[in-house]
């Protein structure tokens, strides 16, 4: 699924550039409707997982993904001004992550219940006078189904009168694609700032999907609930970042706070490789929170001041695709008896990459922040 979405996100763009953003969401949603309540009533009439079932609502969930959030930044962009572009990106992300964790919160009650043992088990020592039962996952199906519902209710009645008056690319699909690679090789200080900053979210999907566990049980010697509160910290972190990072960086140019924010996640990496305590992994997943979620607001403020509504969509695929690409090149590369044997060493190699990384923004700094897009195409 990860290696279809190479092949998605730039398609995506070109949707999400041709037809009213409202409309791609909604109709996204529907879909997602029609896919877990038909796999939530086939699962109660057969009374048993089908595996079909669950792979379809996985496969969904990630190419959803992959068009619902450039679609909804788009979407955002175009019904708001530039001078509050800063503060609707940190509500967003403030809004993100607190709805990412609460439902997480609500995933663990409802997958295993929520009684006094359950408490004990995660490490509690106080008793609740309420016990909730655990739900079948496709109770959860049906749930999350008649949400996506409620969603489409909610999307419908917003009202909004469009910022960008920018002619809407209706060209065939393969124009549209190019059209907005030649946006990216005119602008090309666009393209590096929204290439390279994406790195920092590139290491954090590896080291939470692929290394965070082995990090946690093989280095740490640790269990599920070390994996659990260090997850709970990075949602902390980035929680910290949308309320406080356009305070912090109100003086300073984009570029400089995504140049900080990066060398602030190099840091993380190199002291998770070279330290064995818990709270060390901790204290640095806020960090990472902090570095991740901050880089995105910067990123795509930036972005949203010098990318044409009509093309934004586009530019965000492709900057979607090459983070997918670098995610697979590191996954592919950390599955080497090397780096499982000791995971220690793949830290070692994303801290490189993200310095790596830096050096561009570091090399084109000064004009960076001279820079001005050229938003007509030639």
């Amino acid at each position: 699924v990860t290696l279809a979405t190479l092949f998605w996100s730039p398609y995506a763009g070109t949707i999400v550039d041709r037809y009213p953003r409202k409309n791609v969401l909604i109709g996204l949603m529907s879909v997602g409707a029609i896919i877990l309540l038909t796999t939530s009533f086939v699962g109660f009439s057969i009374g048993e997982p089908v595996i079909w079932a669950m792979a379809l609502i996985f496969g969904f969930t990630i190419l959803n993904y992959n068009i619902h959030f450039p679609a909804l930044y788009a979407w955002t962009q175009e019904m708001t001004t530039s001078k509050n572009y800063g503060k609707v990106n940190s509500t967003l992300e403030i809004q993100g992550q607190a709805t990412t964790m609460i439902a997480g919160g609500i995933g663990v009650f409802l997958l295993q219940g929520l009684n006094n043992a359950n408490l004990k088990d995660w490490g509690f020592d106080f008793e609740i006078p309420f016990e909730i039962q655990p739900w079948s996952i496709y109770e959860i199906f049906l749930m999350d189904g008649v949400t996506y519902l409620i969603a489409i209710a909610l999307l419908f009645s917003i009202r909004y009168v469009r910022q960008d008056k920018g002619e809407i690319d209706k060209e065939k699909i393969i124009e549209r694609l190019k059209n907005g690679f030649r946006f990216l090789d005119q602008n090309r200080l666009i393209y590096r700032i929204g290439a390279f900053a994406y790195s920092v979210f590139v290491v954090l999907i590896v080291h939470t999907i692929f290394l965070l566990p082995i990090y946690v049980n093989d280095h740490l010697e640790g269990d599920g609930a070390i994996f659990a509160f260090s997850e709970m910290c990075y949602t902390i972190g980035a929680l910290i970042a949308g309320i406080w990072v356009r305070k912090i960086f109100k003086n300073l140019h984009a570029v400089d706070g995504i140049i900080i924010l990066m060398f602030l996640c190099l840091v993380v990496l190199l002291l998770l490789a070279f330290t064995k305590l818990a709270w060390v992994l901790f204290l640095m997943n806020i960090l990472f929170g902090i570095s991740n979620s901050g880089t995105r607001v910067l990123r795509i403020t930036y972005l949203f001041e010098n990318v044409p509504n009509n093309t934004i969509g586009r530019v965000a695929s492709v900057f979607q695709a090459m983070n997918i690409a670098g995610r697979l090149f590191l996954a592919i590369m950390f599955a080497a008896p090397f780096f499982v044997h000791d995971i220690t060493n793949a830290y070692v190699v994303e801290a490189i990459f993200v310095g790596i990384c830096m050096i561009p923004l570091l090399l084109k700094r000064k004009e960076i922040k001279e820079f001005k897009a050229n938003q007509e195409l030639r």
